[in-house]
């Protein structure tokens, strides 16, 4: 389950980065809303906090019992990161660049 959460999280950073390109008077424009982030996170801090929110969430699962507890956890983690991906796509459709 920690790979699927890796890759809609994948998803999420490649629409904040195009959003956040886009010109902020045009059509397809946003804020990012982790406040951990700020409203305009430049790319490195987007990848970073992005990759230690997997790799935190990875080491959490990884400590939690097998059965049951493990399992929540990665549903709740994949269900927050669905929700956002889903925003970005109600307010942008589907329009994503990876750019390092």
């Amino acid at each position: 389950m920690e790979l699927a959460l890796l890759t809609i999280s994948l998803v999420d950073v490649m629409q904040t980065r195009y959003f956040l390109n886009c010109d902020p008077y045009g059509p397809i424009h946003g804020d990012e809303a982790n406040p951990l982030l700020g409203k305009h996170p430049s790319a490195l801090k987007l990848y970073v906090g992005a990759s230690a929110a997997v790799a935190l969430h990875a080491i959490i699962a990884k400590l939690l019992p097998n059965e049951g507890p493990r399992e929540i956890w990665q549903a709740i983690g994949i269900t927050v990161e669905t929700i956002v991906v889903t925003h970005n796509y109600k307010g942008m459709g589907f329009r994503m660049k990876l750019r390092f």
